[in-house]
């Protein structure tokens, strides 16, 4: 049963069960026991239980089950029996939902998984932990620049709210006495205080003003610690007093702030309370709740089915959209992503207008509010602030605008409904200043407009997808989307209730293959009848089409065969391998082992062409001939070849060396060009400061283009990565520096220092960079960047990427892609370890390593951009295999057109050594395979039955080398084979390198001089 940690505006993950219709059971005859929860403290490590996902954390000892209706009194009591549990809590706003305690030491995921065994369970699954993760800004800055945003004086000239209705804040609990709240939190009219009596009969006793469901007491309030003041905040934003010459007015000046404690005063929140507390606040008469907690995930079935009962009862569920910067359609955030008729679901702006840059966005996100910089009450000392007022950012304090909104509305419409009371709320939204495709389904809050009734013409936006090239038109609202060169969406309006005729046209080569959104069907035009916000996607397709999909490439049929090629004692093995667009050219690097003045790794490269009898070599090019600049210990022979890169016109071929050993060498890197058959050297090309005579101040020349090196599609510029070593400040400045063709040839045109990040600094390793077809984007990995990891320690070589774009008189840097909690695994995930754009420059892949055990060994994965503009967002994310037996995974290679990717991994399963090498190739259509399913590749066998290991991977161990076709439909990557001195390293003495289409391989035999 799968689980995940939910969070307070980051972070609700839950765990899959069927959803079915359930009616109310009979009467359980065994007693209640209520375990009272920590309410003072976080839970220490030993009070936590996990799964396997080391992000899921779970209550010891709890279990959450739903019975079927057609389960008796006797069936449930023997299903509680079989796992030794007692019945602790019931809800009626979720019939024959159960929580249930089981004796200590016994597992909770056994225990789950017996009860989901049981035909009378409908669902079983632990009782998750949430957690707050609110973000603190400058004490007050912006002010209430929120309330402006929402136009919220236009609505205060016809109501300012009212203390009849009840809005429930689902948080951390509420200083009930904080002189800006105090006069505005809810009296339970049914309760005598003080008098030890449940004088309402609800079940607790002096619930005066709400209720502690972690602490089950009558205190909700805020009990001292920090990220217990985020209860507080959140409920200063909807009803903090107006007009009392007091601090900040909420979006209601008169309200009745409903506090119910879900989450513990160190940030631990359970998912059984916030049920508990939803039920507490419909029984109460609150129409409204405020829920600034959600995550990734969507597929937990007790709080959806809460949520789903409250509206049945009238109730609207505000949740906050989540702080991941990405897309709810591709990646849903839930509870707010639920999609359920009576939540809205909340993204935040900034004071520019434009959705804050921790916001989640797209279309499953209603509106957005105010949540960067916003100004609301706090305990003294909440978050470290003073004086009893402060600024935070989030979604969570996005969402309580509306929860705010929401309320003042029902106070001028009391008869309204759940679904008019929505309605109202999303149609009367303002336009936002968003970037296309980074904007949630709607506008903007707009409290003046929602009172008054006016309803703006809602948005209409266009989208071009697919691979192929076309365009969008309609006349009647002047659209005539795709005529732009990258152009993929439009935006406009169109007036409510009109009809819009779109037309899709394909460009030569491409072809329209059908409409999502508001249009369907596969018709070159459609109409739409436009009734709210409008999206529509016309896809086009260029050859090859299909679906994603992921299939790995047996490296060779037989098993324990002899060596092919009757290579058992020459020193030899390839490492590089690149390939060109048309797939008639391609080059190879063979290491050997060096010997005299070629010390480490000397090599050679072989450049093939294909004619009608197969692969021919043109040139190989040896390193002893090719390299002269050396000092007392080294040549430039050493590691020659170390990346080998092809331009995606076959024209331009560009060599660096490995830096062995890394105190002695000059660094250089070498372009050869094809004229009339012959492939000559046009230039080497050192780093600033670095000439023929060797290094001059730079450590190691900085690994100068060693794994950081790129050529533009006609090989008219070439980009190289390195990093200076300043050795008074010891530290190293990353950098990369770019070349141009010119009349007169090679030209140094610009040098760019990367800015510091956290850690990035200490290291001279090589970077990861890559640049499209026209060289003019850039995307740079520092792979081994530190970061705190939230205990007092370091995640170690975490990485970043920066995105740059060239402005024709430099470089200019665009974004800092950070990895996402999913997209790094344990300690050292070295994110942006390769970084790839398409020739078009319309997709890129980022691939990040996990360490697992030892320094090679580790879990990886990579994420698939899509670049609007000048701006990259998150489209997929690609592997590793959720059993851990696929470990590495590197994605060099990428079609010109972005359709397809190839991976290299290592697989550790039945059958293969902990090295077997995979190639995983995956294929776009209406979406990604986000996790493909491991084929059984077969293992290539060398002399003395060694297999093969490191599939796709270089000689060199630090990366993996694959190379593909323009149209993705052949594939180049070396071999190289498990180590003779054991398992952790490989031979560096023998390899092959194979060349072929998925899943049919051909192997070539390796070609050196004389040979």
């Amino acid at each position: 049963m799968l689980a995940r940690t939910l969070a307070i505006v980051a972070g609700l993950t839950f765990t899959a069960a069927p959803g079915q219709a359930l009616a109310a059971g009979g009467p359980e005859s065994e007693p209640l026991v209520f375990p009272v929860r920590p309410g003072s403290a976080p839970l220490s490590a030993t009070d936590l239980a996990s799964s396997t996902d080391e992000r899921v954390r779970f209550a010891p000892r709890e279990v959450l089950v739903r019975f079927r209706s057609s389960a008796d009194a006797s069936e449930r009591s023997e299903a509680r029996a079989d796992v030794e549990g007692r019945l602790t809590e019931t809800w009626e706003l979720v019939p024959g939902l159960q929580l249930l305690r089981i004796p200590a030491g016994e597992s909770v995921t056994a225990a789950v998984g017996e009860l989901e065994d049981n035909p009378d369970v409908a669902y079983a699954s632990p009782n998750v932990i949430m957690e707050l993760q609110a973000t603190p800004n400058d004490p007050r800055l912006g002010e209430l620049w929120g309330m402006n945003d929402i136009r919220a004086s236009g609505a205060w000239d016809s109501g300012t709210g009212s203390r009849d209705v009840p809005v429930a804040v689902l948080d951390t609990g509420v200083q009930i006495d904080h002189p800006d709240l105090k006069d505005n939190i809810w009296t339970n009219p049914g309760e005598t205080a003080g008098n030890g009596i449940d004088d309402d009969a609800n079940g607790y006793i002096d619930d005066v003003n709400g209720w502690d469901f972690l602490g089950n007491d009558n205190s909700p309030g805020y009990e001292g610690e920090p990220s217990g003041a985020h209860g507080t905040h959140v409920a200063g934003t909807i009803g903090a007093v107006g007009d009392n010459g007091l601090g900040v007015a909420g979006v209601n000046w008169r309200s009745s702030i409903m506090p119910l404690t879900i989450c513990n005063k160190g940030g631990s929140c359970y998912l059984d309370a916030a049920i508990s507390a939803l039920q507490y606040a419909v029984d109460k008469g609150a129409r409204v709740s405020n829920n600034s907690y959600g995550g990734p995930g969507c597929s937990y079935t007790p709080l959806r089915d809460a949520i789903s009962a409250a509206g049945a009862r009238g109730h609207l569920f505000v949740a906050a959209a989540g702080n991941s910067r990405a897309s709810n359609d591709l990646d849903p955030h839930c509870p707010a992503s639920y999609g359920l008729p009576n939540i809205i679901s909340v993204a935040a702006s900034n004071p520019a207008g434009n959705l804050a840059w921790f916001s989640n966005y797209g279309d499953w996100v209603d509106l957005a509010a105010p949540g960067q910089g916003i100004v609301s009450t706090l305990p003294e000392g909440g978050f470290g602030r003073t004086g009893g007022y402060g600024s935070l950012n989030g979604t969570s304090m996005a969402s309580p605008h509306v929860a705010g909104a929401a309320a003042l509305l029902l106070s001028l419409n009391p008869g309204w409904t759940v679904a008019q009371l929505k309605a109202r709320l999303i149609d009367s939204t303002h336009a936002l200043n968003t970037e296309e495709g980074f904007a949630p389904r709607n506008g903007g809050l707009d409290l003046a407009n929602a009172v008054s009734g006016t309803i703006p013409d809602p948005a209409f936006r266009v989208i071009r997808d697919g691979t192929g090239q076309g365009v969008i038109s309609s006349p009647a609202i002047g659209v005539t989307c795709g005529d732009r060169s990258g152009e993929s969406s439009c935006s406009t309006t169109a007036a409510r209730g009109s009809t819009v005729t779109l037309t899709a046209t394909p460009r030569d080569g491409s072809t329209f293959t059908g409409w999502n959104g508001a249009c369907s069907g596969s018709q070159s035009t459609c109409t739409v009848a436009v009734n709210g916000a409008t999206k529509v996607t016309a896809t086009f397709r260029s050859p090859p089409d299909g679906v994603w999909s992921a299939s790995a490439i047996p490296v060779f049929e037989g098993r324990n065969q002899p060596n092919p090629f009757d290579i058992s004692t020459k020193d030899l093995s390839f490492n590089g391998a690149s390939i060109s667009r048309d797939g008639q050219t391609r080059a190879r690097t063979v290491y050997e082992y060096g010997t005299g003045l070629c010390r480490g790794f000397p090599g050679g490269v072989a450049i093939d062409r294909r004619d009608g009898s197969g692969w021919r070599t043109e040139r190989f090019i040896d390193p002893f001939e090719e390299t002269k600049y050396r000092n007392t210990n080294f040549v430039m022979c050493s590691g020659f070849g170390d990346t080998t890169t092809l331009s995606a016109d076959g024209s331009t071929l560009l060599l660096t060396a490995y830096p062995w050993p890394l105190g002695r060498l000059g660094c250089a890197a070498f372009v050869y060009g094809r004229s009339s058959g012959q492939w000559e050297r046009e230039a080497v090309l050192f780093p600033t400061g670095v000439t023929e005579s060797g290094p001059n101040g730079e450590f190691a020349c900085g690994f100068f283009g060693a794994g950081g090196s790129a050529v533009s599609a006609d090989g008219s510029r070439i980009a190289l990565s390195g990093s200076r070593w300043d050795p008074v400040a010891e530290k190293a400045t990353a950098y990369f520096e770019v070349f141009d063709r010119g009349a007169s040839g090679w030209e140094r045109t610009d040098r760019v220092e990367l800015p510091e990040g956290p850690g990035c600094a200490d290291y001279t390793s090589p970077m990861r960079l890559s640049i499209s077809g026209d060289g003019n984007h850039l995307l740079f990995g520092q792979s081994e960047c530190e970061r705190p990891n939230g205990s007092g320690g370091k995640l170690y070589w975490v990485g970043r990427v920066l995105a740059y774009h060239s402005t024709g008189s430099g470089w200019a840097l665009d974004q800092t892609i950070e990895p996402q909690e999913d997209e790094v695994h344990s300690r050292y995930p070295q994110f942006g370890r390769y970084t790839r754009i398409s020739e078009d420059g319309s997709t890129a892949v980022i691939s990040s390593r996990g360490k697992r055990g030892d320094y090679y060994a580790g879990f990886g994965a990579a994420i698939v951009l899509r670049r609007d503009g000048n701006q990259w967002r998150r489209v997929a994310r690609l592997g590793p295999q959720p059993d851990g037996t696929q470990w590495m995974i590197g994605c060099p290679a990428i079609s010109s057109g972005g359709e397809r990717i190839a991976c290299a991994s290592s697989v550790d399963g039945p059958g293969f050594t902990r090295w077997a090498g995979v190639i995983y190739v995956f294929d776009r259509g209406e979406g990604w395979g986000v996790r493909p399913e491991r084929r059984d590749a077969k293992r290539f066998w060398v002399p003395e039955g060694r297999s093969s290991d490191f599939l796709g991977r270089t000689n060199r161990l630090q990366w993996d080398s694959i190379s593909m076709t323009g149209n993705g439909d052949e594939i180049v990557a070396p071999i190289a084979p498990q180590s003779r001195l054991g398992d952790r390293y490989p031979d560096y003495r023998i390899g092959y390198t194979f060349t072929g289409p998925p899943p049919q391989v051909s192997i070539a035999a390796p070609q050196v001089a004389g040979s």
